[in-house]
């Protein structure tokens, strides 16, 4: 399940009226003051380094915020940042509106924009995201950060013809925005054009763009191209520039689980999952990782907490009941997940798919049960 790590739509994190200055970090113990929107973005950003876990930030933040808007309901920057602090404690109804209510009020308010197609994605609305994001650029024209987002929506819909167009206009329009080199990177990747893919995540490189991402996208190649030493190289160095991704993470916990090193593994996954508890990729294969040393119950409880979270994850069906058939002796319940697997990767699969010589397994299991049942009686 190793994939490439495709940006997240981009967008600026704080909007601020005066200037819209980026506030500092501070952590939530430093004493704040100052005017009412200040201190509510203050807050917000304590809220934020938390890891969006300190319920008093967020209450002071809101409620700072409220307070602004009740003396002034058209500041577009305060809808905003309210709309992105409601995001992040995922009250997901509440930021929709808050968002929507910055773009009447600022009709060509591109960070609004982005944050709001970020959560119809969020959503699985696809095509929601897809529909606002070329409003946006329509509005907003020549934005490099909505280009962008649109052309990884487009990814994500297989429009990667589409795709390619956006990215490669905004690389000629600013050789310096390496999220475009990703993102057309990401292009030549899926198409299976891999040399391609490398040669631009290097260009990103030599444009000064040092993250993690763009490492552990060239460490998939490398895999992929069977560099395997390369590969790992990468990927440990993914993981030392972006620390706190969880997709480079789980990226270096499947080398190592392909590898047998189930404890390195296990290590990457918890890594992943401490940076997004709900990352359903984490989760699998943490549970697939657990199972190879034995430890089934922990298994079985990330598999349950993964189709909690995401009941359309195609694996964690087939992998649960993998587990559910080799080690809990539950045929039927095993031959229900592979077909819900089934349903859900539909004519991705070929008859060829090792899911189907499992149900055989399966299947025979069952015919040999019922005829040592028949022997005894």
């Amino acid at each position: 399940m190793k994939k490439i790590y495709i940006f997240t739509l981009l967008l600026f994190l704080f909007a601020c009226g005066k200037g819209r200055d980026i506030v500092k970090q501070q952590s939530a113990k430093t004493s704040i003051s100052g005017d009412p929107y200040t201190v509510a973005m203050e807050y917000a950003t304590a809220f934020e380094v938390s890891g969006f876990t300190s319920e008093k930030d967020y209450n002071e933040a809101l409620s700072g915020l409220d307070d602004v808007l009740s003396k002034d309901k058209t500041n577009a920057d305060a809808w905003f940042n309210m709309g992105r602090i409601l995001f992040y404690k995922k009250e997901i109804s509440k930021a929709k509106d808050a968002l929507n209510k910055a773009i009447t009020n600022r009709g060509n308010f591109a960070e609004a924009y982005s944050l709001l197609t970020k959560i119809y994605l969020f959503e699985g609305n696809i095509s929601g995201a897809q529909a606002l994001a070329e409003q946006a650029n329509e509005i907003v024209p020549d934005n490099n950060i909505l280009m962008n987002n649109l052309a990884i929506l487009y990814i994500k819909s297989g429009k990667l013809d589409s795709a390619k167009k956006i990215a490669e206009k905004i690389v000629r329009k600013n050789t310096k925005f390496t999220p475009a080199y990703t993102t057309l990177g990401n292009i030549y990747y899926l198409s299976g054009k891999y040399e391609m893919a490398r040669f631009i995540y290097l260009k990103a490189i030599d444009e000064e763009d040092n993250s993690g991402e763009i490492y552990t996208n060239l460490g998939i190649i490398a895999d992929k191209l069977d560099d395997r030493n390369s590969a790992l190289g990468l990927l440990t160095k993914a993981v030392e520039k972006s620390p706190g991704n969880a997709y480079v993470h789980n990226n270096l916990g499947e080398y190592y689980l392909l590898a047998g090193d189930y404890d390195s593994s296990i290590k990457e996954f918890n890594d992943a999952l401490k940076i997004n508890p709900r990352m359903i990729e984490a989760l699998v294969n943490l549970a697939i990782a657990y199972t190879h040393v034995k430890l089934f119950n922990e298994a079985e409880d990330n598999y349950k907490k993964a189709l909690t979270y995401d009941p359309s994850f195609p694996e964690a069906y087939f992998n649960y009941g993998v587990f559910l058939s080799d080690h809990r002796e539950q045929n039927e319940e095993a031959l229900e997940y592979f077909n819900k697997f089934i349903v859900l990767k539909g004519k991705e699969i070929s008859d060829k798919h090792r899911v189907y010589r499992y149900i055989e397994q399966v299947n025979q299991k069952k015919k040999e049960k019922a005829r040592d049942k028949e022997a005894e009686q």
